[in-house]
């Protein structure tokens, strides 16, 4: 996990598995609530 912060610097994490299923949950969150609020 460490190697994970230190890639980090380079900018190179934004291609790390986690932050795409973090950034993919967020935004599929964000869809329910507006969608169940336009209900």
């Amino acid at each position: 996990m460490m190697d994970f912060y230190s890639e980090g610097v380079g900018g190179r994490w934004r291609l790390h598995p986690v932050f795409w299923i973090v950034l993919f949950w967020i935004s599929l969150h964000r869809t329910v609530a507006v969608a169940l609020r336009n209900q």
